[in-house]
């Protein structure tokens, strides 16, 4: 399936144009696109030049694999822009690969799943990795569909080669032990938590956190309600900020800082609601103390889609430490299909980038149309 699409709007606070080729391979038990954005913004003083910062980087060129998928249910391989979540989020918790616009890259994770073990390895950046984790899961007593009562215990390690501040030089990373035991009633789920979290590198080696909390299903018809709150403290400063979407952001803003964590209590909350694969939305909340540093997180997501006409995807996320002013986003995609084979496509976002050589922040919006033929081969 070739593509082509066009583009049209405000880029980097100037006109911006956007061509885009795509190509998407697919057969039994595989799927490859490809995807080459060539962006040129306009000035008066010298015309059209061509957007240099989305071709100055190693994983600029890895961005090209726009997803990957080899396999089944069972095991298999993703590549692409991919959502990295582990255990309850002590950790790894809704990280997306490539989702700021001057670091666009492709991730790679592999897994493995069978009815006891549910096992990933991933890497966010084929190219110059800047977060390397892997994941284990297993179930204490053998899934069945008559199982009330599932525990199962976890193994999470992550690391960071270019951490965030305020660490300068090493490695950052986290390992996790986490257990878990849920019961079933009829299709709901209610369970308890608690994970142990240990940092890695010479910032936080050997700081301990701790985590605890309730997680609830409750699924009716096409409908799945999900619950997850939780308490945590750390009594020697490990932050209690994860790998996440906001981190995967801000963390290069210049003003950007993960501070330590108090021995007083933290908490954070998420809520999520999904119909099938129509209908999603994510709503997060957290507070961990730490004087006049003190960081508050909110971060929403929703996701909506009709049939095979079209989709919207809409994110919004704060973040702020106290010491610097507060930092959040916006993005939003939609795509709509006008007549076989083409569709209509807005991007809009909102966040802090560096414009020449300055940090600033600026509103993107880009419109345009796209168009893709489907060519069977012949056996």
């Amino acid at each position: 399936q070739p593509g082509l699409g066009l583009g049209l709007g405000y880029l980097d606070q100037s006109l911006g144009v956007e061509l885009r080729a795509e190509m998407t391979l697919l057969d039994k038990g595989w799927s490859l696109r490809l995807a080459a954005p060539i962006r040129t913004l306009y000035d008066s003083a010298s015309g059209f030049r061509l957007r240099s910062e989305d071709w100055d980087e190693l994983g600029d060129y890895s961005a090209l694999l726009e997803s990957l998928q080899v396999g089944n249910e069972q095991r298999g391989l993703r590549g692409g822009r991919l959502l990295l979540s582990a255990g309850h989020g002590s950790v790894i918790d809704g990280y997306r690969v490539g989702g700021h616009p001057d670091q666009p890259a492709a991730g790679l994770a592999g897994y493995w799943r069978t009815a006891r073990l549910d096992a990933q390895v991933a890497v966010d950046r084929l190219s110059d990795p800047g977060l390397i984790f892997g994941h284990a899961r297993y179930a204490l007593r053998p899934l069945s569909v008559t199982s009330t009562w599932m525990p199962s215990a976890a193994l999470t390690l992550a690391i960071d080669p270019r951490p965030a501040a305020p660490q300068s030089k090493g490695l950052d990373g986290r390992v996790a032990l986490d257990v878990e035991s849920l019961w079933r009633w009829r299709d709901h789920r209610l369970g308890l938590y608690a994970d142990g979290v240990l940092g890695l590198g010479p910032q936080w080696a050997w700081r301990q956190r701790l985590h605890g909390g309730l997680l609830a299903v409750w699924r009716e018809r096409v409908w799945q309600l999900g619950l997850r709150a939780e308490v945590r403290r750390s009594a020697d400063g490990l932050p209690a900020g994860p790998y996440d979407n906001l981190y995967a952001l801000f963390r290069y803003e210049e003003g950007f800082v993960r501070p330590a964590a108090s021995d007083a209590l933290g908490w954070g909350l998420q809520l999520t609601a999904q119909q099938h694969k129509r209908l999603g939305f994510t709503l997060r909340w957290a507070q961990d103390p730490y004087g006049h540093e003190s960081m508050h997180r909110v971060e929403a997501r929703a996701r909506w889609s009709w049939q095979q006409r079209g989709a919207v995807y809409l994110a919004g996320g704060y973040w702020e430490t106290g010491n610097e002013p507060p930092s959040w986003y916006a993005q939003s995609e939609g795509r709509l299909s006008v007549a076989k084979g083409v569709a209509g496509w807005l991007r809009l976002r909102r966040m802090r980038r560096s414009i020449d050589g300055q940090e600033r922040a600026v509103v993107d919006v880009l419109v345009g149309l796209s168009g893709a033929l489907s060519v069977r081969a012949q056996r």
